[in-house]
């Protein structure tokens, strides 16, 4: 199809871009999102470093793919456009990537090593009469029953025995029996706004129901707020190019030879089980990660980064603000070493707490070797080195 313009926004090698991109461009529709479909696990992530690279923010990692917001892609109505790659499995056809697909006139592929397109046999009926053929092979069909919303908003039509078969596969899928079943079949905007609905809550069908009914399917992602950093190793790691080493329950952060940051209470080390993994001040739980194990005498990293509220006395000198524990009376100097062997240990956030009137705030080190115990808010330790002091 050489009367069509290139897809590729960015200049990507390695993939596909398929689905609605595809469709938008035979349409003569703007493009807003584009999905991406490596063809190798290696291609994923030099795919994920190249959008990096060219101003893309991670926005949301699921075991589906890792979703990205462009800074310098604007749509027409000025929105930052998005942009996921599929990293639930590999595609190296054209073909391989319509086996997932729900609907023919989904099924449109540009391969951006050889800058042609491929469409299934019924794509070009399908696009033309605006109808919509269902593959029930699709491993999402519970997210192709929400899709029909959008497609008859377009104004495709489906018949009733093609309505029936959406059904069917829906429900060959069986009940979904935990929330992170429920969000991986959603997919999407529409999984993480499940798992910020139900956490810390016990999945059942009747709750379910009613987060389903609260649920906005038509909820976009933010331009703001929602972005984060994510590292060259990070993503090697996330794709599970190279494998997670935990070091006694402390997880290793390969960016910093100095410090890492734990997000999570529930460590499961066990290779396949998803892991929690702490990028910033978000942590996403990594599918089919490789997860190698050892003792914390052989971690490499020798602090854990975390913070401290802190006060001054009448003398000047910083003191521990938390009121809670013999170690409100212990001094703390900048950069120095505090010990303390007594309980209960000093302890310190995971995440940067707000500062009160008249209260400080300082990033601390606290030494592997010294670390006691984690939860999800906390650190216990018997010695931190205080970092600069801010706030007040």
């Amino acid at each position: 199809m050489k009367n069509l313009r290139e897809l590729d926004p960015i200049g990507l090698e390695g993939c596909f871009i398929a689905g609605g991109a595809v469709l938008s461009r035979v349409t003569k529709a703007e493009v807003v999102d584009w999905d991406i479909y490596p063809k190798t696990k290696e291609a994923a992530l030099d795919i994920c470093l190249t959008l990096v690279d060219n101003g893309c923010f991670v926005l949301n990692i699921t075991d589906r793919a890792i979703t990205f917001k462009s800074n310098y892609l604007i749509a027409d109505n000025g929105e930052r456009q998005t942009l996921q790659v599929m990293t639930f499995d590999v595609f190296p056809t054209a073909q391989d990537i319509f086996d997932f697909f729900d609907f023919t006139v989904c099924m449109g592929a540009y391969d951006c090593d050889t800058k042609d397109y491929t469409f299934e046999e019924s794509f070009w009926p399908d696009v033309a009469s605006k109808t919509l053929r269902f593959n029930p092979k699709t491993k999402y069909p519970l997210a192709s029953l929400i899709r029909l919303g959008k497609y008859r908003k377009k104004g495709y039509e489906i018949g009733k025995g093609e309505t029936a078969k959406v059904a069917l596969a829906v429900a060959s899928k069986g009940l979904p029996t935990s929330w992170e079943e429920l969000e991986s079949q959603l997919g999407g905007v529409y999984g993480k706004s499940i798992k910020v609905l139900t956490e810390d809550e016990g999945f059942t069908i009747d709750r379910a129901y009613e987060v389903l009914s609260d649920l906005e399917f038509n909820v976009t992602y933010s331009d703001e707020g929602d972005f984060t950093w994510v590292t060259d190793e990070e993503l090697k790691v996330i794709l599970s190019i190279e494998p997670l080493v935990v070091y006694g329950g402390v997880q290793e952060a390969p960016n910093d030879p100095l410090a890492t940051t734990l997000g999570s209470t529930s460590w499961v080390v066990e290779e396949g089980d998803l892991v929690p993994f702490a990028c910033d001040d978000n942590v996403f739980d990594l599918p089919n990660t490789r997860v190698i194990e050892k003792p914390l005498s052989e971690c490499p990293v020798k602090f854990i980064k975390a913070y401290k509220h802190l006060k001054k006395d009448s003398n000047g000198s910083y003191v521990g603000a938390v009121y809670n524990g013999n170690h409100n009376g212990v001094t703390y100097k900048p950069f120095e070493k505090t010990s303390y062997d007594k309980d209960p240990y000093l302890f310190s956030y995971v995440k940067k707490p707000k500062v009160s009137v008249n209260t400080f705030v300082s990033e601390v080190r606290i030494p592997v070797e010294d670390l006691v115990s984690q939860d999800s808010r906390k650190y216990t330790s018997k010695s931190i080195i205080v970092g600069e002091i801010t706030g007040g």
